[in-house]
């Protein structure tokens, strides 16, 4: 196995350039393409179905290049009035369009026999007709200059795959739209070369990102990687590299090409066509992902810096200067900050009701629930006191997100442990009688958290000690009794 090759800074290959990329909101090849062609001195507009994720990306990306520098708008590549409208952002905030990327292109796998007409629809209209759309409206205007009336000697690039070359069990919708999509680019290619304008396209083969190894089994991503020459997945700014070589003048002899980022190729050593690939993964390979300990050390630092700015302060690139690496590489392991955030809380959250169910499924009396679920409470401070300070602040605001409905619940089960321990103990006369039981509550609740703002793992005293002291003045007062 080949480790990792090093990030590559830009060169300005693309000083002055204007760029539309597609499907550009998340952690995959379309938001590391959009990153380098910034990189290398482009202004861009990026474009994503997904609004919510594009304006996260968008803002992030304009915090590191500037606002002249980055644009976006939603653009769904199967409405045909959006995608006029992307590139019309293109033409008023930059002036014209040198350079359209299509890389929207939804996967998914399904047997043949199994795979309704929507499934194989929503493929093939997405990922080869989208490419179709926005590869004419580019050449449209590229022929003509656009509304700009400025020749560009544009360029597009398309994202093919190499399975446009090859079979691949449950892909024949994928396959399908790939493969139409390098005939695609084969062929507008030639009639674009009379207007000065060229049209190529990369071929990735195994772009690893989180949303990747969501929808993918183990077993079938161990087989990718198997066919791999460096014995790895490429890092998604990988494929962007090349995507930026054919954007550049550095390929100005090149068109109709489809290049294979990746040792697979339609044809083998003896140039005849490849018919058969890997059933099972060499005994030797090995799979590459990332560190489990690697992993832990990115949400802790993430966590320290949401919960010392704020969730909506933070951005991507502070995270990523936090833990000493370029923020481009941070989206190899998280597609967003709100993915982080929600794996830091989801976290937390587990392990405190863990501990929580084990305590009152334990059969202990009022006294001794109460106890124990303070002691618990601060221990979970003691390891994660930023989710702790996160989800203080954030909660509210987060919990309105249908991704962060679990908070919500969260709130809830909360006050029934510890509102019911406290109602069970005033009803076996443990607790006083007298008190507004929930006013208690609220006060036991909010004096135990609040520790996460002053408590420091390490210090004078430990968590189950301050647990003891904070018992014994809730419990037995801080007052002497008359001796």
């Amino acid at each position: 196995m080949t480790p990792p090759a090093s990030y590559v800074p830009g060169h300005g290959l693309l000083s002055g350039r204007r760029a539309v990329v597609t499907a550009a909101a998340g952690a995959g090849i379309g938001g590391a393409t959009a990153r380098r062609l910034l990189e290398e001195g482009a202004r861009v507009v990026i474009g994503d179905a997904h609004a919510r994720r594009l304006k996260e990306y968008e803002a992030e990306l304009t915090e590191e290049f500037g606002a002249e520098r980055v644009a976006g708008v939603p653009c769904d590549v199967t409405d045909e009035r959006q995608v006029g409208a992307l590139l019309d952002l293109a033409e008023q905030r930059h002036g014209g369009l040198d350079i359209v990327v299509n890389n929207a292109g939804p996967g998914g796998t399904a047997e043949l026999t199994e795979m309704t007409d929507e499934l194989w629809d929503r493929v093939l209209d997405v990922t080869l007709n989208g490419t179709f759309r926005c590869t004419r409206a580019a050449l449209r205007r590229m022929k003509t200059g656009g509304a700009a009336g400025l020749r560009s000697g544009g360029v597009i690039v398309n994202n093919a795959s190499v399975i446009g070359w090859r079979a691949q069990a449950g892909q024949a919708h994928y396959a399908a739209a790939k493969a139409g999509v390098m005939a695609l680019t084969r062929c507008a290619a030639l009639e674009a070369a009379a207007y000065g304008l060229r049209v190529n396209a990369v071929a990735p083969s195994l772009a690893m990102h989180p949303h990747l190894v969501k929808v993918t089994t183990p077993g079938l991503l161990a087989e990718l990687t198997a066919r791999e020459a460096f014995g790895r997945q490429a890092e998604p700014w990988e494929v962007a590299n090349v995507i930026v070589f054919l954007a550049s003048g550095y390929s100005s002899y090149m068109t109709g090409e489809i290049v294979s980022v990746s040792s697979q190729h339609p044809r083998d050593e003896n140039g005849t066509v490849q018919k058969n690939v890997p059933k099972s993964v060499p005994k030797k390979t090995t799979v590459v992902s990332p560190p489990p300990d690697r992993r832990a050390e990115l949400l802790a630092t993430a966590a320290k810096v949401f919960a010392a700015q704020g969730y909506n302060a933070t951005t991507v690139r502070q995270i990523a200067d936090a833990s000493g690496m370029l923020a481009g590489s941070l989206y190899y392991h998280f597609d967003s900050k709100e993915s982080m955030v929600d794996e830091i809380l989801s976290t937390f959250l587990d392990e405190l009701w863990a501990g929580y169910d084990a305590v009152l499924g334990a059969g202990l009396g009022p006294r001794e629930t109460i106890e124990a679920l303070v002691t618990e409470s601060f221990r979970e401070i003691d390891r994660h006191q930023a989710a702790v300070a996160i989800y203080q602040k954030e909660a509210k605001h987060l919990s309105a997100q249908p991704r962060f409905g679990y908070l919500a619940d969260s709130q809830k089960r909360f006050e029934r442990a510890w509102l019911g321990t406290l109602e069970r103990g005033a009803a076996a006369g443990v607790f006083r009688a007298d008190l507004d039981l929930r006013l208690a509550y609220r006060f036991v609740r909010d004096t135990v958290w609040v520790a996460a703002s002053w408590y420091r793992p390490g210090g004078q005293h430990s968590a189950q000690e301050i647990a003891r002291q904070y018992l014994s003045m809730v419990l037995d007062g801080i007052a002497v009794g008359p001796s």
